[in-house]
């Protein structure tokens, strides 16, 4: 079995139509009670993190849209998983497929003022954030991070 075939993927892609590939960085951070950094972009929820440019590797993609969407620095942790999904944007017209790899990460002391306005950070529990993200990828990815956190914390009990 090669590795592409273990990457979950989500959404339908449509027979006959063209998607460009976007691949991503986005972040799983967590705050002292354990919930979820998610932004709000008007009435969707998001992980933290984005699209790829060209010139970038998916740790520098990840600290700057960070300090774009949260104006905070983030330290990366561990890669949690990759997923695709496919996408249609609306707003642009184009299909996508999103290939995206989740990290966890830390926000670092000190915050600026974030550049992207209409992104509000909310925390939501684990629960909360999988009913609440648009992306079916990105429920996905707390939902490992959750299991991970729940055998960790089982294991650490039982010694």
């Amino acid at each position: 079995m090669n590795d592409s075939s273990r990457i979950p993927t989500f959404g339908e892609k449509l027979a006959g139509q063209t998607y460009i590939e976007r691949p991503g960085a986005y972040a799983l951070i967590r705050d002292a009670r354990q919930r979820i950094a998610t932004l709000r972009v008007g009435i969707a929820f998001f992980l933290p993190g984005g699209g790829m440019a060209p010139d970038e590797t998916l740790q520098k993609t990840l600290h700057r849209e960070i300090m774009e969407e949260c104006g905070r620095g983030i330290q990366i942790g561990l890669e949690l998983g990759k997923a695709v999904e496919y996408i249609y944007a609306r707003n642009e017209r184009v299909y996508y497929q999103i290939r995206s790899t989740f990290f966890e990460a830390m926000f670092m002391d000190g915050q600026v003022a974030p550049l992207e306005n209409d992104h509000l950070l909310i925390w939501l529990s684990a629960s909360e954030a999988i009913q609440k993200l648009q992306r079916p990828s990105q429920a996905w990815a707390v939902q490992q991070l959750a299991s991970r956190t729940d055998e960790f914390a089982g294991a650490s009990q039982q010694s």
